[in-house]
């Protein structure tokens, strides 16, 4: 974890967005590690979820190009 991490956050919605991303890489990680990294900057907060799994083919990923 890197930077700061404050913020006026509703716990239950981050808790259940954790669940599904880390519920999610352990389904379809093929039995390997999952690793979870938070970072924050003056007014963002980045989480990434990363498995060993094959990854989420283009046309299924809601992310511009």
């Amino acid at each position: 974890m890197q930077g700061g991490l404050d913020g006026d956050w509703d716990s239950e919605r981050v808790k259940q967005l954790l669940s599904n991303l880390l519920t999610n890489a352990v389904q379809h990680g093929a039995g390997k590690k999952v690793g979870l990294s938070v970072n924050g900057e003056e007014n963002l907060v980045f989480l990434e979820v990363h498995n060993e799994g094959p990854p989420i083919r283009k046309e299924l990923r809601n992310v511009p190009d």
